[in-house]
């Protein structure tokens, strides 16, 4: 009887003192982990419109020329890829471009206009054209000041087709649009 009168111990006291075991934390920062990666497939999957995807892939190539990555350029680029400029141009020979112009230069800057980009999807959902204004400028050092890359002082105006495959949208052709 006398066992009767002590308080039964608690698996879990509700001291503000002590915090859960270490276990239950690593659970639930791993299940918090999981959910939020799950709702950020969902949206790029079903969600996100084509144009918003075709948007981040131009402006993904544009970060990767401001933080000299040739690859993260050449990323965005179709196998059959080709720049129709003076010599029509395929997807390796841009990125031996790219590695040479990048590594002239210690910083790059790309400016992109109008935003939003103007994409427009054909009915079939397979093809897309965005008609867009690039200025991009490089410096030699930290001190030096900007140099113009583009064919005349302010940029030029580019026209690229983009098609959507397995892997999702890639730029397939350039142009560069004489005015």
């Amino acid at each position: 009887m006398r066992d009767d009168l002590r308080p039964r111990p608690r698996l879990w006291r509700r001291d503000s003192s002590r915090l859960p075991p270490p276990r239950v934390l690593i659970k639930l920062a791993l299940a918090l982990f999981l959910a939020v990666l799950g709702v950020w497939w969902v949206y790029q999957r079903f969600l996100k419109s084509d144009e918003d995807k075709i948007r981040d892939l131009i402006h993904s190539a544009a970060q990767a020329a401001r933080e000299r990555t040739p690859s993260g350029i050449t990323a965005i680029l179709a196998d059959d890829f080709v720049f129709h400029g003076p010599a029509d141009l395929d997807r390796d020979t841009c990125h031996r471009i790219f590695i040479q112009v990048l590594n002239e230069f210690r910083h790059f800057d790309v400016a992109l206009a109008p935003e939003p980009l103007p994409v427009q999807v054909e009915p079939d959902r397979v093809t897309a054209r965005v008609e867009f204004h690039a200025r991009i400028r490089g410096k030699w050092t930290d001190d030096s000041a900007w140099v113009e890359l583009n064919s005349r002082a302010g940029g030029a105006r580019l026209i690229a087709v983009f098609k959507s495959g397995e892997k999702g949208w890639k730029l397939r052709e350039l142009w560069v649009k004489r005015e």
